[in-house]
């Protein structure tokens, strides 16, 4: 098998479309992995993420990512100035190691959240999968408390969606598993798709995501919860327009004599009663004689 790296494109070229070709990583008489990735630059508050790629019988369509502690979540590093950074992955333990003259624990500021996904409709504003999108940004209602509604959302839909922090993926809230309305339920940080299904036997509601950190602990990364509030609205209704008429000209080009009746909507116009001036009030369109 062919092992290789996937991350962040301000650690990699290839960012998180890994090939069986770039970062390969050579294997110790340990039975360890390594790569050392030379000269990374230093961006100050930038975090950094990785993963350990892993192709079966280095086949390019037989692939198994390896996370953080063995599970989905990236390992996330920073660092302090430009330095050669090497990536350790023990196959035996799972366990993916980031060491470098510069390397350092990530700091997590949060300067705001943005709700991203599927978007459809009026839910996230009909926006896909965006975090940067900013008329998805959740507005602090409480300190570490975030909101934001959408109004007339596509009831009987399956919704996906996550929190996603700083215009970025790198701090991220999912879930995995059903979502019970109106209940804090605990967020998965770089969890999987929040999926929300609100079954009515209307076409539309109000919809209000919930996110909050008031416990959020950015060294264990969790602590944070989320609430999906639903709202049973009163139906919007679509109002046919009013029928629009030209005003009524002067005259009428049609005479007795080549006319027998009006198509027109709207015109009661007959041959057998016609005079010109009742046709001018009948009929608020200007005929060609026929």
């Amino acid at each position: 098998d062919v092992y290789t790296l996937a991350g962040t494109s301000n650690f990699i070229d290839t960012a998180w479309e890994p090939t069986p070709d770039d970062y390969v990583m050579t294997k110790g008489s340990d039975g360890n992995y390594t790569i050392t990735v030379k000269n990374v630059k230093a961006i100050d508050g930038a975090v950094y993420q990785v993963k350990v790629v892993q192709f079966v019988d280095g086949d390019p369509e037989k692939i198994i990512w390896h996370g953080k502690d063995g599970g989905d979540g990236n390992v996330d590093f920073a660092l302090s100035k430009d330095c050669d950074v090497t990536v350790t992955y023990n196959p035996n333990t799972k366990a993916i190691t980031v060491t470098g003259a510069g390397v350092t624990e990530p700091s997590y500021k949060l300067d705001y959240v943005t709700a991203a996904g599927s978007g459809y409709g009026n839910f996230l504003n009909g926006v896909n999968w965006d975090p940067t999108e900013e008329s998805n940004r959740l507005t602090m209602v409480s300190p570490d408390v975030y909101e934001i509604t959408y109004e007339e959302v596509d009831a009987n839909t399956d919704l996906q969606f996550k929190f996603a922090a700083n215009g970025t993926w790198v701090l991220n809230w999912g879930y995995t598993g059903d979502v019970a309305f109106d209940t804090p339920t605990e967020a998965h940080f770089d969890g999987g798709n929040i999926i929300v299904n609100y079954e009515s036997e209307n076409d539309y509601f109000d919809l209000t995501l919930r996110l909050d950190l008031t416990n959020w602990d950015a060294d264990k990364r969790t602590g944070a919860k989320f609430t999906v509030i639903a709202k049973e609205i009163e139906q919007p209704t679509t109002e046919k327009p009013e029928p629009t008429t030209a005003a009524p000209t002067d005259s009428c080009a049609h005479d007795s004599r080549s006319y027998n009746g009006c198509t027109h909507d709207g015109c009661t116009y007959d041959s057998r009663s016609y005079d010109r001036g009742s046709h001018d009030r009948a009929c608020p369109r200007s005929h060609d004689r026929s």
